[in-house]
């Protein structure tokens, strides 16, 4: 059930309408607290736009949008990899535990 979550995560943010997340009330305690922008401020607003192609817009809301998305991707496609046994990026493997302790260097 949980890989069908997963999977359908970008035909449902394709779905939506790009500017579903440009209005309404703020969850960042920066904004909300000392009125000022946070690194992370839309982040959130400026992925969706770059999710559908609107890169001037995602540009507007954050730049440091056009560096994460392709983790985001990555990490999205090695979730979903792990799913159907494929192992896609190797250097993720360290997050997931496979249940063996490792041996340690001096030989304990």
């Amino acid at each position: 059930m949980g890989i069908a979550i997963w999977i359908s995560i970008p035909f449902v943010l394709l779905f939506l309408r790009v500017d579903q997340f440009d209005h309404g009330l703020t969850v960042c305690p920066s904004k909300y607290f000392l009125n000022r922008d946070c690194p992370g401020c839309g982040l959130t607003r400026a992925t969706m736009h770059i999710l559908h192609f609107d890169f001037v817009n995602a540009w507007a809301f954050n730049k440091l949008s056009f560096f994460i998305f392709p983790f985001l991707v990555m990490i999205y496609f090695h979730v979903v990899g792990r799913y159907f046994g494929k192992n896609w990026f190797g250097f993720l493997r360290s997050y997931y535990s496979s249940g063996k302790k490792k041996k340690s260097v001096e030989g304990k």
